[in-house]
C-alpha cells in the first residue's frame, strides 16, 4: 500500500532500511538475551549471520536514498 503512492527508488531502499534496521534490533536483542542460556550455539549463529546480512542489506540500500 506504501508503495502505491511513492514507489520511487529511494521510497523502497527506505522501507527496506527501516525494515532491515528493526530487523538487526529485534535479533540483537534476542542474541544477547539467550546467550547465557542452554540455547545451542547454532541457534546463536544463524542469528548472527542473519544480523549480518541485514547490516549489508541497509548499507547496500544506502545508495539509493
Amino acid at each position: 500500500m506504501n508503495t502505491l503512492m511513492d514507489s520511487s527508488d529511494a521510497h523502497i531502499a527506505q522501507m527496506m532500511i527501516e525494515g532491515a534496521t528493526m530487523g538487526i534490533t529485534d535479533n540483537i536483542r534476542l542474541v544477547r538475551d539467550y546467550e547465557n542460556s542452554n540455547c545451542s550455539e547454532e541457534a546463536l549463529a544463524l542469528a548472527r549471520q542473519v544480523v549480518s546480512y541485514q547490516e549489508k542489506t541497509v548499507e547496500s540500500m544506502k545508495k539509493y536514498l
